[in-house]
Formats: structure tokens, sequence, C-alpha cells
């Protein structure tokens, strides 16, 4: 019976974890040691199966947070563009501007692989040198906003992702200057 309650514990781990693929590694700790707490509760008690389900769906809602609860816009020369937002502080500090007022920001184009231009006022911002690729949205020095349409490596906060193909985004950004609108 325990083996099949571990199993049961196990699986929906795997499963939320997966269907949470935007998940920060701090949020899967606290889910990890939350469950393996838990387990450690099971061998000490009798828990029945639909205790560990109860158990499981509350941190399951509690831990994760979906890319549908942001609720922002981004718009390229007034045309609506799908966003993949990350879930981090930054992001947040952005979302709580944006619903006192749009953000636009005339970004200019550099090096033939991104767009860049000023929000106006720095961000908080978790730096960290990473590899970005076509469609990537990201915060450089806490008050630049940056949108690439090809590769680069260095040091960033991720906000989000365009969700368009790479042609898409190429067309988008590197014909010239553009002017972005972050809404609500």
């Amino acid at each position: 019976m325990k083996r099949f309650l571990i199993s049961v514990i196990f699986v929906v781990f795997i499963l939320s974890l997966s269907a949470c693929c935007s998940t920060t590694n701090n949020q899967s700790i606290t889910i990890f040691q939350e469950l393996e707490d838990y387990v450690g509760q099971m061998k000490n008690e009798d828990i029945s199966n639909t205790d560990i389900l109860e158990k499981v769906n509350v941190d399951e809602k509690k831990n994760t947070a979906s890319s549908d609860e942001i609720e922002m816009k981004l718009f390229i020369n007034d045309i609506e563009i799908p966003v993949i937002w990350e879930e981090n502080d930054t992001v947040a500090e952005l979302m709580k501007d944006v619903s006192k007022e749009d953000i636009v920001v005339l970004m200019s184009m550099y090096g033939d692989f991104e767009q860049v231009g000023s929000l106006g006022k720095k961000y908080l911002s978790d730096d960290k040198q990473i590899m970005v690729d076509s469609g990537d949205i990201v915060l450089y020095n806490n008050s630049k906003i940056v949108l690439f349409y090809a590769s680069n490596a260095w040091s960033y906060t991720r906000l989000g992702k365009m969700d368009l193909s790479k042609n898409e985004v190429v067309d988008l950004l590197s014909n010239g200057n553009i002017t972005i609108r972050i809404s609500r």
C-alpha cells in the first residue's frame, strides 16, 4: 500500500513539473521538498489515497502560477505579438507599471541581431550569463528592453519569448527601428 501511495505522489509530482515547464528552480525545489516531507509523514501516519491527492492538488495550486495569469500584451508597431512571459520579480514589477499606464518604447536596431530601447526607469534584475535566440525578450542593464531576432550571449534578465516562428520575428525586427507598446 505504501509503495502505491509513493508511486502516486511521484507520478503527480512529475506531471506537475512537466505541466509547468517555466517553473523556476526555487519553485521546483520547494515542491520537491514539500513532497519529500509529505512522504516522510506518510511513513509515520496512516493516510488515505484521497488525502494524498488533496494534499498534492493544494500544493500544486499554491506553488505554481500559470502564464495565463500574466496579463500583459506586447505590440510591435501596433501589431499584437503573442508572448510567453516569464514568472519572475522583474516581470511582476513591469506588470505593476503597465497596470497604471502603457509603456511605449522607441527601439533601435543594434548589431544585426537585436532591437534595444530604454524603459525610462530601472527595474529589478536577476542578470545571468545566458544564450538568447530569435524571439527572446530580456532586460539589459536594469533599464533597457531588448528583443532578439538572432542569437547572442550576454548577461540578461529574461522577460519573455515571442510565440512566433524565427522567420516571423526576423521580418518584424530586422527592417529598421520599431516602436513597442506593453499594455494590459
